[in-house]
């Protein structure tokens, strides 16, 4: 009977661990997903420095940019817990930097588009994009040297890992993008 209900909770583990992976990837595709279609209009870079002010940005995809950031937040919030069932200090701390940092992004952006297009001073606006690029490259260096055991752990690290790099090419994208459509340094 031992050896049954070993095997049954092995399976359920092994299934856990699947199901938490596909959803890892599902919220890390969501997030690069939502904030591709509300910033990056064509896939060549150069192309996208050059009209990334262009566009005009609507809500319901901005709405979906803040809604994917609350998505990992609440993902990370659900696989941080040790064994023991207490949630993980620096990754929800992380999740919630990553929350803020994603709004500021957004904020920064439309607040930039708006500059770029009545041509005023934007060194205000790049020195805001440097403040983010170094948090989010912050937050990503202090991740990156911690070790987790548990799987779930593993997955939450990975998910903000991939969002806070993704968030930095944003971040670093508008900051090209207004020195290429307003002023430059």
């Amino acid at each position: 009977m031992k050896k049954y209900l070993l095997a049954i909770g092995g399976i359920l583990i092994i299934s856990s661990n699947i199901c938490s992976a596909m959803s890892a990837q599902q919220v890390k595709k969501d997030y690069e997903s939502a904030l591709t279609a509300a910033f990056f209009k064509t896939g060549d870079m150069a192309q996208v420095k050059k009209t990334f002010y262009n566009y005009a940005v609507d809500s319901t995809a901005i709405n979906l940019c803040y809604k994917a950031a609350a998505n990992v937040k609440s993902f990370v919030d659900s696989h941080s817990k040790n064994l023991v069932g207490t949630k993980d200090a620096l990754l929800n701390n992380t999740a919630a930097l990553l929350e803020k940092l994603t709004l500021d992004a957004i904020n920064a952006i439309k607040i930039t588009r708006g500059l770029v297009s009545s041509n005023s001073n934007l060194i205000q606006q790049f020195n805001i994009f440097d403040k983010l690029d170094i948090a989010c490259y912050n937050a990503s260096s202090t991740l990156g040297k911690e070790s987790f055991t548990i799987s779930d752990k593993k997955e939450a690290k990975d998910v903000l890992m991939f969002t806070l790099d993704f968030l930095r090419l944003l971040v670093r994208t508008a900051r090209d993008a207004a020195s290429i459509a307003g002023k430059p340094l």
